[in-house]
């Protein structure tokens, strides 16, 4: 097993790389206790070497766990094909900010486009009409759109997904690369100050103008420490030009040192701008502890296919110790944490796990919690990057053990910003991924018989 770690403060960043198989195809396929395939080709032969994974789409866990549709949807957990033909996509920079303009030759259930800068997304369909679809069509259609949020004079790269009638993304091939030379900052910050008190350290700012403002994220040696989502001092006043003065105490100092503030303003679309002052202090004063308990947080986003945040909580300076099972109980990672007194944040990488429902734990002294978390990749191309269920043999037969699926297992789901969505476990109707080189990958939704038994057969086709 081979594992990256890097600790910066109190972010923990995690990369699992790892090599666990959850059956072996050479198992006697006369074991009732297991699911038993068989794959061949068009002309009746049996074809070894083939791959076969796993995944629920999100109507798959909405049924199997009687969810309402109208829950808010991973972006994790559906996968379909559609097309659009792009013909153009330009950029242009402006005092008003980036014009784009883009040209479809056709579309096929387009339902409308997310706008991506530098690998983030910055607006959708669902936030604004100008990159609303036209479902089918095969006509020429022209769009227009101003990107007023630059935060920075540099290069950027501009990208667009379409997303069809089920909410699958596919990143098209045309991008557009532009220099900004013209500031476009969206907030003008003309003074930031700190001032450290046996309260906290009392923070001032103030604006000449905001635009489109929401409100601030207050930044402390690199990690989010308050928003204006929990705390109206944080609010910020939409668009004006006039001044405003902003007053905010950090009393959750925890050590005396060298702390840097920084401020990042929210637009109405949830973009966020770091502004470019920031303060640098010293606090040598001993300000009012906050209290802390040990408590372990569910992870989020969950599910997740590619990393999620985890976080802790200690009321001193400690080793922890961080560790990673699997269904079979199988030490995925493990170690040992030095870790300051309050939060601490993990964000756990695991671009090479399979798929999924995992067990994260931490303990120290005489504490110790677990929590369970769910990696969830539905897209073929990524999936034959992890470890498979199975592998075909020279028979065309594979064997799969029903308990790598975790039915019965609750998950907690969490969006992207920690929200609650509700408890849920694997439905037992699922979808199962048949990859081999030369050959079309084979998509089939199934329902697994927990108890084992089972015998599918499988044909797939040549390229």
């Amino acid at each position: 097993m081979k594992t990256l770690l890097k600790i910066s403060s109190s972010i923990i960043l995690l990369s699992v790389f790892i090599t666990i198989n959850a059956c072996d195809s050479s198992t006697d396929s006369g074991k009732s206790q297991n699911l038993n395939g068989y794959v061949k080709d068009q002309n009746g032969n049996p074809l070894s070497d083939v791959k076969v994974y796993w995944y629920v789409t999100w109507n798959q866990f909405i049924q199997g766990n009687s969810m309402s549709s109208t829950m808010q949807k991973s972006k994790t957990l559906e996968s379909h094909l559609q097309s659009v033909d792009l013909d153009s996509f330009e950029g242009l920079v402006t005092e008003q900010g980036v014009e784009l303009t883009w040209v479809t030759n056709s579309e096929t259930e387009n339902v409308g486009f997310i706008l991506v800068r530098n690998g983030i997304e910055i607006d959708s369909y669902e936030f604004t009409d100008l990159l609303k679809g036209q479902g089918t069509s095969n006509s020429k259609h022209v769009y227009h759109y101003i990107d007023r949020y630059i935060v920075d004079l540099e290069q950027y790269k501009y990208e667009l997904k379409s997303v069809n009638y089920i909410g699958y993304e596919e990143l098209l091939e045309l991008h557009v690369d532009l220099i900004v030379d013209i500031n476009l900052q969206r907030v003008q910050l003309e003074s930031f100050e700190g001032l450290v008190t046996e309260q906290g350290v009392e923070l001032t700012w103030t604006t000449n103008r905001e635009t489109e403002n929401v409100g601030f994220i207050l930044v402390r040696n690199g990690i989010a420490i308050s928003s204006y989502e929990h705390t109206d001092l944080l609010k910020g006043q939409g668009t004006t030009n006039s001044k405003h003065v902003y007053h905010y105490i950090d009393r959750d100092i925890v050590d005396l040192g060298q702390y840097k503030y920084e401020l990042k303003s929210v637009n109405y679309i949830g973009y966020e701008e770091l502004l470019e002052l920031h303060v640098d202090l010293i606090v040598d004063l001993n300000p009012i502890f906050p209290v802390y308990d040990n408590s372990l947080h569910q992870n989020y986003p969950n599910p997740f296919d590619g990393s999620t945040t985890i976080s802790f909580s200690i009321t001193k300076n400690d080793t922890v110790n961080f560790s990673v099972y699997n269904v079979f109980n199988q030490d995925i990672y493990d170690n040992n944490l030095n870790v300051r007194k309050g939060t601490n944040s993990l964000i756990f990488s695991a671009q090479n796990l399979a798929n999924g429902i995992y067990t994260f734990k931490v303990k120290f002294d005489d504490f110790e919690d677990q929590k369970n978390m769910l990696v969830m990749n539905p897209d073929p191309e990524t999936l034959s990057n992890t470890d498979s269920l199975a592998i075909s043999n020279s028979s065309g037969n594979f064997t799969i053990d029903p308990k790598v699926f975790g039915f019965g297992m609750e998950v907690d789901f969490r969006d992207e910003l920690n929200n609650e969505l509700g408890l849920a476990s694997v439905p037992n109707t699922l979808t199962l991924c048949l990859i081999k080189d030369g050959y079309e990958t084979l998509l089939r939704e199934v329902t697994i018989d927990p108890e084992g038994g089972q015998r599918l057969n499988f044909t797939m086709l040549q390229k």
